[in-house]
């Protein structure tokens, strides 16, 4: 029997000195891929990269992409909101059709 390693599907293994980041590209063929659609793309992989979910992030088991939401609003500024329906106070999410700038 042999005393090496198996792979488990893995593409590569490097040694780095820095920490490898967590929003790259699987490290596992056909890991699954978390397509998340947010105001606040900075804050991922937040507690998401914490206990059983960070650890099998860090092995490239499963990844995340964010994916801005101010990247389709409109106008100057990339505004997202809109008033409610009814009238009232609070804002809501402008309904638009989404299409990649």
């Amino acid at each position: 029997m042999s005393d090496a390693p198996k792979s488990h599907g893995r593409l590569t293994a490097r040694p780095s000195l820095r920490p490898r980041e967590l929003m790259a590209e699987p490290q596992v063929a056909g890991a699954w891929t978390a397509r998340i659609i947010t105001l606040f793309p900075e804050a991922f992989p937040g507690i998401l990269g914490l206990s059983l979910t960070g650890k099998a992030l860090a092995q490239g088991l499963w990844n995340i992409r964010t994916i801005g939401l101010r990247d389709f609003g409109m106008g100057r500024h990339r505004n997202v909101d809109d008033t409610p329906a009814g009238g009232g106070a609070g804002m809501v999410i402008r309904a638009t059709c989404w299409t990649r700038p």
